[in-house]
């Protein structure tokens, strides 16, 4: 019996003669190849987001179609809150508007939570409730789930476009829901029915930016 006794030592080499045979053949063994096989995959697939923008220039997309306005209505929680500023940032939107008091109080975590973003676009609070003092000409859309809401994979977004999202708990209010041009909502297979409100516009913008996209791709190749 190679089980060690009770009380006695077990050097390295007893659990050597122990480890079970089945072991070599489900793992095979990692040869010098096999390990400078891997690293070369992992060199090849990884580069910077900034190396690799530099080469995309995907921010070439405004060169043809009006920068977004991403509007958030009465957001509870300062992470929220950055995380829309975030976001805002990610996808080039002209400003990032919240509607409601500003939260003096925990203001400065917003700012943590936003990290170098809130230095890169334009963001701020008003009480003005009328969407086309904020967003002049540009279509509305919400992110909200209504029984008028059509699912966004299935509908075509305007280009000159604001979308907005709501609070946390109660969501878009109605007064501000019947401002807007277009309802759409986000399908959720999870259990978990519900996104995070950073989450749901992030869905949103990138879908928007992919539709911009096929859009010019496929008026190229009517040109053709």
């Amino acid at each position: 019996n190679a089980t060690p006794s009770k009380g006695k030592t077990t050097r390295p080499q007893d659990y050597k003669t122990t480890r079970p045979q089945a072991i070599e053949h489900i793992t095979p063994p990692l040869t010098t190849f096999n390990f400078q096989f891997s690293t070369f995959n992992l060199k090849k697939m990884y580069i910077k987001s900034n190396d690799l923008f530099k080469e995309t220039h995907p921010e070439r997309i405004y060169e043809k179609i009006e920068k977004p306005i991403i509007i958030a209505d009465h957001l509870l929680t300062p992470d929220n809150m950055g995380s829309m500023i975030r976001l805002a940032d990610n996808i080039g939107a002209s400003e990032m508007c919240f509607l409601g008091i500003a939260p003096t109080h925990s203001l400065s975590k917003v700012k943590k939570a936003a990290a170098s973003s809130k230095d890169n676009i334009k963001w701020y609070y008003t009480e003005d409730d009328d969407l086309r003092n904020i967003v002049g000409d540009k279509k509305i859309v919400a992110i909200e789930t209504s029984d008028d809401a059509e699912c966004i994979y299935d509908c075509e977004l305007p280009s000159d476009i604001a979308f907005i999202v709501g609070n946390e708990s109660r969501g878009i209010r109605e007064e501000i829901l019947q401002q807007c041009d277009k309802i759409v909502y986000i399908p959720v297979p999870g259990p978990t029915r519900s996104l995070n409100v950073s989450h749901a516009a992030a869905v949103a913008l990138f879908e928007w930016q992919r539709q911009m996209l096929n859009f010019e791709l496929k008026t190229k190749n009517e040109k053709l």
